[in-house]
């Protein structure tokens, strides 16, 4: 999908180059969007943010109109197309992600081979440019670890334990020199070495199948 976001995007264009959310309305009529990362139907926290907060989540899961029409999708097409792998792209960080965000106390159903295939995917992207990313778990990227609701209803946590089974969040270059602002002149060079990852994930999935 290239964009899950496609009002937000729009928006960050012509107003807010840092905006995060949709651009849906909310109960209060001043404050648009929802963080549809966090809308997700697994372990969701109803939002004790203000609807103005860029991190608020909704007061209920797949209240974002994105992830419920994403759901929806995933539903009526699961029994002619069913999902092995799941992989969300974000930026920024330079790493590579596995379940669960939500916490750290609970270990996914596979971590091993989990993390076989992360150190994988970051190995993919060394060969490829030379760049190092990290694998961690979700929650300590998410914070989950410090305050749970940080990760809580992400795409990630609801596709593993509910549609895919290989799972993980990708986040894109760099690594805090440019930030969300990586210039221009890098979207070739960060395109390539995420298709060598995602190559060598669908190899990695096709082989284990």
């Amino acid at each position: 999908m290239p964009v899950m976001n496609p009002d937000g995007y729009d928006y960050t264009w012509n107003n807010d180059r840092l905006w995060r959310k949709n651009r849906q309305e909310t109960y209060n009529p001043r404050c648009f969007g929802i963080d549809i990362d966090h809308s997700f139907d697994y372990h969701f926290t109803k939002s004790e943010e203000s609807s103005c907060s860029e991190d608020y989540a909704g007061e209920g899961a797949f209240e974002s109109l994105e992830s419920h029409a994403w759901d929806k999708y995933l539903n009526e097409t699961r029994h002619d197309h069913p999902m092995y792998g799941y992989i969300d792209l974000h930026s920024y960080a330079q790493e590579v992600l596995y379940p669960y965000a939500y916490t750290c106390e609970q270990a996914p159903r596979d971590k091993e081979n989990l993390l076989e295939l992360a150190y994988g995917l970051s190995q993919s992207i060394r060969l490829n440019s030379g760049k190092n990313y990290g694998v961690l778990s979700a929650c300590e990227d998410k914070g989950a670890d410090l305050l749970p609701s940080m990760g809580a209803g992400s795409a990630l946590d609801y596709m593993y334990h509910n549609k895919a089974h290989w799972a993980f969040v990708m986040k894109l270059r760099d690594s805090g020199s440019h930030g969300f602002l990586l210039p221009p002149k890098y979207i070739a060079p960060v395109g390539k070495e995420i298709y060598a990852s995602i190559k060598y994930f669908a190899g990695f999935v096709l082989s284990d199948d």
